[in-house]
């Protein structure tokens, strides 16, 4: 490509020349025959020029400090000048008729064979289990059950594709046995969000009306507590370690107020999941 291209640029030069009275103050009384390693570094500062943006074009070969960069090094600004008015991608000869684009089509021709080998693009489309989720930010997308530790890492994750019900048991509990499956009967803690707890909730607790600050506590000795507790709206808490205690918490306005325990610590370990999708969220 650069070799046709300093080919047909150098004749141009000839023909330019030999067409013309030249002055002293043209640009062509300078020009010699240019060379491959030449116009690589002439296109090199044409691409530079589109992506770094100054006022003119001289200032990219400034010496100040506010436009300062390497392009001087390369290639004068005369030189760049005279090849910018004389750089040629086809001849002049081979021009047809009513041919809009016969300055640049040669080269078009040869450059996006290039791109094609060069470069496979990657296509785009909403995979079948494109899922539509409307109480949070990003409605749409690929829904995921993660498993975070502390510091956002993930140890596990099932992306959710669809109905995966199995006889006798339901989604949420198959999709958390799953993840747990390494750390069962190790005394570990996992907390989940109120996708888990939703069904067989008993209705004494479900349908009790409380002040805010009040608690309402469903336990027995061999199923976890149900607890639910009146702040600005009802929270409905599960958990087999925690029961109704409250504790005090500082708010905002350096205010004590009394929380139930297990809100305290769910709020706490909340932060893993908070993190890993703060740090995710870059890439979606």
């Amino acid at each position: 490509m650069f070799e046709f291209s300093v080919a047909v640029t150098n004749r141009y030069a000839k023909q330019k020349i030999a067409s013309q009275q030249l002055s002293h103050n043209t640009g062509l009384m300078e020009w010699k025959e240019t060379n491959t390693a030449e116009i690589k570094c002439f296109c090199g500062i044409i691409i530079w020029v589109g992506l770094i943006k100054f006022p003119n074009l001289a200032l990219y070969w400034s010496k100040s400090m506010l436009y300062s960069n390497k392009v001087s090094s390369i290639m004068s600004h005369n030189w760049f000048e005279i090849l910018l008015k004389l750089f040629h991608t086809s001849k002049n000869e081979t021009t047809l008729e009513g041919d809009k684009l016969h300055k640049v089509q040669p080269l078009l021709d040869l450059i996006v064979p290039k791109f094609k080998d060069t470069i496979c693009p990657s296509f785009r489309r909403r995979p079948s289990f494109w899922k539509y989720v409307p109480n949070i930010r990003h409605r749409y997308g690929v829904k995921v059950s993660q498993l975070c530790l502390p510091h956002g890492c993930t140890w596990n994750l099932k992306v959710r594709a669809g109905k995966e019900q199995t006889t006798g048991v339901c989604v949420p509990q198959k999709v958390v046995m799953e993840s747990l499956d390494p750390f069962l009967h190790n005394g570990r803690i996992l907390y989940c969000d109120n996708w888990k707890n939703r069904k067989d909730n008993p209705q004494t607790v479900i349908s009790a009306k409380l002040k805010k600050g009040q608690t309402a506590r469903s336990q027995s000795k061999t199923k976890p507590s149900i607890i639910k507790w009146k702040d600005k709206s009802g929270a409905l808490i599960i958990s087999t370690k925690h029961n109704d205690n409250m504790v005090p918490v500082k708010c905002k306005n350096d205010v004590e107020v009394l929380e139930p325990k297990a809100v305290v610590d769910y709020n706490a370990t909340k932060l893993f999941i908070d993190v890993s999708n703060q740090v995710s969220s870059a890439y979606s």
